[in-house]
This record gives structure tokens, C-alpha cells and sequence, in this order.
């Protein structure tokens, strides 16, 4: 007997995932005169012959899995367990194409490189190369495009039913109100297409409508540390939002992660951040070099 897979709450993996081990199996290290931990091997998800170059993930509450599968321009859904998702007749343990499978056309997805579901289970897909984010809506297999004309640019505010432009979206996030984050890499911003008016981090938004809460449009990092709207980023690659709504941007020009709190002064991982600033948690020292040791400063030399 089928059963129906359902998709709630999102938990967005800004990182590319590589394998899965499940939960509580894995154990580090042996305490003096104790007995040897059990250590259990890390088990690969997808392989050879299903993906290629996958850029991006996202699971819902459920357990589903849905892959960035970037090479083979489509999204993949690893089921947690047998039954109906969107439509899909899927199986635990089998990869099945959700939405795409050709990179141009009708229906094509573009190269995504990032994915991110909300609370309804709707998935939204970073399209950089596209120009655009395009959603595949609960219990649908069809991509309409919510954000991004197609067209490299920058365009703020659009009329009410517009698309607005984007420049190389890369990263996507989905906030519990269900308001979308894109990480304009090329453009140095974070934007934010509201499913509600009122205000996010400090500044007015209107429902429907493309606004930046992070960035200036000019790359760089002159201003991190203090207020949202004057602060630069320096190509920005992936986001995510902590339950409270707080964002982290990863910030790939700059060679740091950055955080913003969602409302008053917050401390992240050591690191105070004023409320409607955006400070660097990680990283931070604005160039590039090697991993040197575990316990170092995470935002620091």
C-alpha cells in the first residue's frame, strides 16, 4: 500500500553534502580507560552514474532530500521513505528527478546551483547562469519563475506581478515566514522577495516585491561590522537562516562568513553583532590563506 510522503518545515544545508551518516552512530576519539567507541563508516547517498557536479541541498521536516544536481541540469528528491511526493511514485534509497533533466527549453532548469523548501514544500531553485529562481510548487513537477528576467541586471522594487533581475543568483534560503533569500553574487547583495509587508532587519518591505537587506550593489567589504544598508559584501555564494531568522551570508570575495541577527544585539559563536549590522563570524581578515589547525580563532588570523 502507497503512502503519501508530506513536506512541512525546511531545513536549508547551505554546504554541498557529500555523504550521511546516521544520527547518534559516529564517535570521535576514545576517552582514557574507557572502552573504544563504536565508529560506523560514512555511507555515500548519491554516487557515480546518478549526479553530476551537484552545487546545492536542501531536506525538509520530513527527511526528504532534494539535490542541485548542476551537471544534469534538474533537481533529484532522495525520499525518506516509499510512497508519492509531488506526484512521484519514489522509493527510500532511489533518486528520482523532481523537476528538469535538459539545461534548455520548455521546463529546462538551468545549471542550478542551489535549492532551498519552504514550510508548504514548495522548492525554489537558484539559477545562476539563467539569471533567475524558479519554484516547483507542492504537489506539482512544473518551474515557473518567481524571480529574475532572464536578463543580467539589477532592478529593485518592481511593479507588483514583475519579475525583477538578478546577476548570477547562486544561493537560496526560505525564512519561516516564508520569505525568499537569493544571494546575488554578482550584483554583492542579499535580496528578499517578502511574502508579507512590515519590516526585516531593521528596513520596510513590501510583500511581493525585490529589496536588498544586504549590500550596497558595489563589491567590496568597506563597511562589515556596522549597519546593514552601508555595509558591502564581496560576491556572496550561499545563505542560510538560523530558527530565530537570523542570517548568514557566505561571503566568498571577502574569504569570511558574515552574520546578521534578526533582532537585537546577538553573539554568535563569540562574535557580538549589533542589532541591524552584519559582522563576520568566520573569516574576516579579507584574503585568502590555508587552513592552518583546529582551534584557532574562527574570525581571526
Amino acid at each position: 500500500m502507497m503512502c503519501t510522503v508530506r513536506r512541512s518545515t525546511v531545513a536549508l544545508a547551505g554546504l554541498l553534502l557529500l555523504a550521511a551518516v546516521p544520527a547518534g552512530a559516529v564517535f570521535v576519539g576514545t576517552p582514557a580507560g574507557s572502552a573504544p567507541a563504536r565508529v560506523e563508516p560514512v555511507r555515500t547517498v548519491l554516487g557515480p552514474g546518478t549526479v553530476d557536479s551537484p552545487g546545492g541541498l536542501a531536506l525538509d521536516a520530513a527527511g526528504n532530500l532534494f539535490v542541485a544536481d548542476t551537471g544534469n541540469c534538474r533537481v533529484l528528491v532522495v525520499p525518506a521513505r516509499t510512497g508519492v511526493l509531488d506526484g512521484l511514485h519514489v522509493r527510500t534509497g532511489r533518486a528520482s528527478t523532481l523537476a528538469g533533466g535538459s539545461c534548455t527549453g520548455p521546463g529546462a532548469i538551468g545549471y542550478p546551483s542551489a535549492v532551498a523548501v519552504d514550510g508548504r514544500g514548495d522548492v525554489f531553485i537558484a539559477e545562476p547562469t539563467a539569471q533567475r529562481v524558479q519554484e516547483v510548487r507542492a504537489g506539482s513537477r512544473h518551474a515557473v519563475t518567481v524571480v529574475g528576467t532572464g536578463a543580467g541586471g539589477s532592478a529593485e522594487n518592481p511593479p507588483p506581478g514583475a519579475a525583477g533581475e538578478l546577476q548570477q543568483p547562486t544561493g537560496v534560503a526560505v525564512d519561516g515566514a516564508g520569505d525568499l533569500f537569493i544571494a546575488d553574487t554578482a550584483s554583492c547583495r542579499v535580496l528578499v522577495l517578502p511574502a508579507a509587508s512590515g519590516t526585516l532587519f531593521g528596513q520596510a518591505i513590501v510583500a511581493g516585491r525585490l529589496s536588498a537587506v544586504a549590500g550596497t550593489g558595489v563589491c567590496g567589504d568597506a563597511g562589515q561590522g556596522g549597519p546593514l544598508g552601508s555595509a558591502q559584501l564581496w560576491n556572496p555564494v550561499a545563505i542560510t537562516l538560523a530558527p530565530a531568522g537570523d542570517l548568514f551570508v557566505a561571503d566568498r570575495g571577502d574569504q569570511s562568513v558574515l552574520a546578521a541577527p534578526a533582532a537585537g544585539p546577538t553573539s554568535f559563536y563569540g562574535t557580538v553583532v549589533g542589532a541591524g549590522d552584519i559582522g563576520a563570524v568566520v573569516g574576516g581578515t579579507g584574503s585568502y590563506g590555508p587552513y592552518l589547525a583546529d582551534g584557532l580563532p574562527a574570525n581571526g588570523p
